[in-house]
């Protein structure tokens, strides 16, 4: 036989499947368990939506065979949740006159889930200038193209985008 097997992409957001694997003898019926840790049973479907509360933690599947000869169960390996994936939906921004002297703002962008945090970094190229939502232009920044890179966070979710450049005057 073939042990039963976690199918799908294993992180916050999408939903994983157990596969049962091949059984010799032909079993009439399978049902499923979700188990986290070694033993806490958290589900008794064949699919599990990951919800950002399981972030980091392991499960397994286990499916229990039955036919005319009895029961077996079966584990799948562990795997470990994973991060879920926010969507960049609108791109971050530089809102303002990109002059030396001047001050410009960044937006965050739109994101999918929604953001609860977002970190602002100001880059001068692939230089870190700045933090935050502000940034003060200087002299050096003339003639070189800016960018805000903007991490975004939710439980559970990360996600990160770059602006498009935009060049000090």
């Amino acid at each position: 036989s073939i042990a039963p097997k976690v199918a799908g992409t294993v992180k916050v957001g999408q939903t994983v499947s157990c596969n049962p694997g091949l059984w010799t003898k032909g079993p009439a019926t399978f049902s499923y368990q979700w188990i986290t840790g070694s033993s806490t049973v958290i589900a008794r479907t064949y699919s599990l939506k990951l919800s950002a509360a399981r972030v980091g933690q392991k499960i397994h599947c286990a499916v229990a065979a039955t036919n005319y000869f009895g029961t077996t169960v079966q584990p799948s390996a562990q795997v470990t949740i994973a991060r879920g994936t926010m969507t960049n939906l609108v791109l971050p921004t530089i809102v303002g006159s990109v002059r030396a002297g001047g001050y410009v703002a960044a937006t965050s962008g739109t994101w999918s889930p929604m953001a609860m945090t977002a970190k602002i970094v100001w880059k001068r190229g692939t230089t870190v200038v700045g933090t935050g939502f502000a940034y003060h232009v200087k002299d050096a920044d003339r003639g070189k193209k800016l960018t805000v890179v903007v991490t975004v966070t939710r439980p559970g979710y990360l996600g990160t985008a770059t602006s498009k450049p935009r060049t000090v005057r």
